[in-house]
């Protein structure tokens, strides 16, 4: 890179406000491409505007234009490219490309198989950061005070309305855990649907990434400026990246990831548009970039993850219209010539105090609903037996009164009283067993509790299976409020788009079948 290529001393001495940049999480299916490609866009106009002499924007590092980075999920990972690795912008774009490649368009990702998901994950960031790290290794501690600042956003599984900040800075008050490099980066991706969450020892807590509720950082980067910078006192320029990915769905509309998508998406919007209004007299602080916008109805079926072409052909077409190209130009400058500045303390006050009653209702409502679609999903894959209608046929064939003395016995009332217990009711074929067995369920179906029940038919081959009774009792099962039911979704979640688009040896539909009810029916 040629030596006149030093805008760290423009950054350092030359600028009075900070520049701040956020990025958002999107999907856990694809990368930061488009960010990054806009990214390339704007850095590349920046250059031509000073002058830079650089032969491709690529090499330039974004830490030396913007001062302070927030990002969740794969936006998270690339805050520690950009600051704690302090990468050029060349360097994410492949490490991105290699994350891609050999994790995300694997089978094992498909199929959401944590574990080995997991231990690639550290593999591949080990690669990177021998590669491109200089020096630094995934073990050394994400804080650093020579490193350019950023945090990435994760939250404890348990309390999902405070967002835990995993910064590359320490920080006078409410420092949070201090963590590895590798530690964040896990941390960033987890969603345990493809990666588990992540305990870090040095503060005893489990921590995922905040795809839920944080997907767009900017609400939170803003009153962690004072902890940044304290001494900080305008801020110039709020960039905003998109990640684009709402019209990338690895199933067809209406299945749980696109619904994941399109609340993380409204969650996006709902945070930019906020800061917005409130920016609306100071035209050029606020710049929020993304590729999605057009984009919403393109779905991939056919490949497990959209293709990087696909991504670049769609941000391309989008950097190419006008409105963008006249929007990259207010951002630009914005950071080269700052006009419009706010003080730190009014920027504060537009974070407005935390909601986190609201945010849990928020919360709550998107996973209710993706548990929705989760359990249709489940019955149009696993086709359980009809139950009602066998238990309504066996009710009609008895005579009103009878078993009265069964459901008196002893052996019943001990086996109700205790929960674990199990009472075996044996007999030859027309002894009976079926009228005992339908009077039970009727009087369990008046009975507080989570109730599934299963009928062995000889005169249907199909009923004769321990499959055929397993996938019943889940399906029965998770149509109540039963405690386990939110774990059992999505555990089948990964294997429900498996089963049904990608009839591979790995991924066939017996396998994705069997791999999810081992996981409920463990040996």
């Amino acid at each position: 890179m040629p030596s006149n290529y030093n805008f760290r001393y423009f950054v350092s001495f030359a600028r009075v406000s900070l520049s701040l940049t956020t990025l958002d999480g999107g999907s856990q299916e694809i990368p930061s491409f488009s960010q990054l490609a806009i990214l390339e866009e704007v850095l590349s106009r920046i250059a031509f505007d000073l002058n830079i002499q650089v032969d491709d924007a690529k090499d330039m590092r974004p830490a030396d234009f913007f001062e302070l980075f927030a990002g969740t999920g794969f936006g998270g990972l690339s805050v520690i490219f950009f600051t704690r690795l302090n990468f050029t912008l060349s360097q994410a774009l492949e490490s991105h490309r290699i994350l891609h490649d050999q994790l995300l368009a694997t089978p094992d990702w498909i199929k959401g198989d944590m574990e080995s998901c997991s231990a690639t994950l550290q593999r591949l960031l080990d690669v990177i950061t021998r590669k491109h790290g200089r020096g630094i290794i995934l073990d050394d501690y994400l804080d650093d005070p020579r490193s350019p600042k950023g945090f990435v956003c994760a939250m404890n599984p348990t309390t999902v309305t405070t967002p835990r900040l995993l910064r590359t800075y320490r920080s006078r008050t409410n420092f949070g855990p201090r963590c590895t490099i590798r530690q964040a980066a896990c941390t960033a991706l987890a969603d345990q649907l493809h990666l588990p969450a992540i305990q870090i020892p040095d503060d005893g807590e489990t921590f995922i990434g905040a795809h839920l509720g944080f997907n767009n950082p900017t609400g939170v980067v803003l009153p962690e400026i004072p902890n940044a910078f304290p001494k900080a006192k305008h801020v110039s320029c709020i960039v905003n990246l998109g990640a684009g990915h709402a019209g990338f769905a690895t199933i067809p509309a209406g299945g749980p990831t696109l619904e994941v998508l399109r609340k993380a998406a409204q969650d996006c919007e709902k945070v930019a548009e906020s800061i917005l209004s409130r920016s609306y007299n100071l035209p050029g602080l606020f710049h929020r970039l993304s590729v999605e916008h057009g984009v919403q109805t393109s779905f991939v079926a056919s490949t497990p993850i959209a293709t990087r072409a696909t991504i670049a052909s769609h941000t391309k077409a989008y950097l190419e219209l006008t409105l963008t190209s006249d929007a990259v130009d207010k951002l630009v400058e914005s950071v080269v010539k700052p006009e419009a500045t706010i003080p730190v303390k009014q920027l504060l006050s537009w974070a407005g105090p935390n909601e986190p009653a609201k945010m849990q209702k928020d919360v709550d409502h998107i996973r209710s609903s993706i548990d929705n679609q989760i359990f249709r999903d489940i019955q149009a894959w696993l086709k359980p037996l009809d139950q009602v209608e066998k238990h309504e046929s066996a009710i009609e064939a008895r005579t009103e009164g009878t078993c009265e003395w069964f459901l008196d016995h002893s052996s019943f009332t001990n086996w109700q009283d205790n929960p674990k217990s199990f009472l075996w009711v044996h007999g030859g074929m027309g002894t009976g067993k079926t009228t005992l067995f339908s009077s039970a369920v009727e009087f369990l179906s008046n009975v507080e509790g989570v109730l599934a029940y299963y009928y062995f038919d000889v005169r249907d081959s199909t009923s004769l299976t321990v499959r055929a009774m397993l996938v019943s009792l889940v399906c029965q099962a998770i149509s109540t409020n039963w405690e386990p039911c939110p774990s059992i979704l999505w555990s089948a979640r990964p294997w429900i788009p498996a089963a049904k688009y990608y009839r591979t040896p790995q991924c066939s539909q017996s396998h994705c079948t069997g791999r999810f009810l081992s996981s409920i029916y463990p040996r």
